[in-house]
């Protein structure tokens, strides 16, 4: 596992200010000491409990495609309409996320563009996180 599989830092940050739970199988941390390793990273939850002799601060969650997948609603509404969510790979490369009518999102990353479109969605109250992990 490396991190191409979780959504990056500042993404991350992004979906705790907007009030996701966070629950994910990996973290974002901030390394205490030694400082010549690297700042932040993810690790599993596993490794954070024990914050005083690990050295770590932990800072957010560090979601999965899969985590972020159960999170994103199949549709959502549009007048008297229901939007359909589609996630797909691009011919050139990379992936998008798009309801029907409304404007893909791109990006190289599986998991940064559903985080992007959870975000868009939270932001622009088009779901209200009632009835998912958010």
């Amino acid at each position: 596992m490396n991190e191409k599989h979780v959504t990056s830092l500042s993404l991350s940050q992004k979906l705790k200010a907007l009030g996701v739970k966070q629950e994910s199988e990996f973290e974002w941390a901030q390394r205490k000491y030694p400082k010549e390793l690297g700042d932040r990273y993810f690790k599993p939850d596993l490794f954070v409990d024990n914050d005083k002799e690990s050295g770590l601060k932990r800072l957010c969650s560090a979601f999965l495609a899969s985590e972020l997948g159960e999170m994103l609603p199949e549709s959502i509404p549009d007048g008297i309409i229901h939007q359909k969510l589609f996630i797909g790979k691009r011919q050139l490369g990379g992936y998008f996320v798009r309801f029907n009518d409304h404007s893909p999102m791109y990006d190289d990353m599986l998991v940064e563009v559903m985080g992007k479109m959870l975000v868009f969605l939270l932001e622009h109250k088009l779901i209200d996180g009632k009835d998912k992990k958010v």
